[in-house]
């Protein structure tokens, strides 16, 4: 069995990371957890979770938000287990929906809050963007989105059982700021400029 660092971040949401802690204690397979609280220092928002990953032991990471559980873990580490090659991750029925609308040519776009697996050495692929934009707060807040289309292939998707905690949908939710499909856009476009 292959080992995996579960990488967590948080911000005003601590009160959830007991029970997801215990959640990820199940699984035989996450034998490490890194936690990042961004309340404690600068808030890197979504980039934390990749510094978290640079210190992981394992070649495996293992990313959530702080906002939920993933009940069948386990099907979406047999996935990434079966094919390494690409990112796998879960998400709800209705973001399964949109799935292909997240093909960009042969770019695809995973997000990583409902649980998703990718190997610790692609986190360097986010250097093409830091060297041209720098750590600029479209980088920090949509990091999963660049990672994602960086890595210009399509991914591994398991319907999730997911299991939503409280604050999921509050102001400090990043799908709630005003500011939120202006970013996603700006992500978006500047990863597949990167990607020509």
């Amino acid at each position: 069995m292959e080992k995996v660092t579960a990488c967590l971040i948080t911000w005003k949401r601590q009160y959830n990371i007991p029970e997801i802690i215990q959640s990820l204690l199940q699984w035989d397979f996450i034998d490490e957890i890194i936690l990042r609280d961004n309340s404690k220092s600068d808030n890197l928002i979504n980039y934390g979770r990749y510094l978290a990953a640079k210190e992981a032991k394992n070649d495996i990471v293992y990313f959530q938000d702080d906002d939920c559980l993933v009940k069948n873990l386990d099907k979406v580490y047999d996935k990434f287990i079966e094919d390494p090659s690409r990112i796998c991750h879960s998400g709800t029925k209705n973001y399964e929906k949109v799935i292909e609308d997240n093909m960009y040519y042969d770019a695809q776009m995973a997000l990583a809050g409902w649980g998703s697996f990718s190997q610790k050495g692609w986190i360097n692929i986010l250097d093409k963007y830091i060297n041209k934009y720098g750590k600029d707060y479209c980088f920090l807040r949509e990091t999963d989105r660049i990672f994602s289309l960086l890595r210009n292939q399509k991914h591994n998707f398991i319907l999730g059982d997911i299991e939503h905690l409280p604050g999921k949908d509050d102001e400090f939710a990043l799908s709630m700021q005003s500011d939120h499909i202006k970013y996603k856009k700006l992500a978006i476009q500047r990863a597949l400029e990167l990607n020509q």
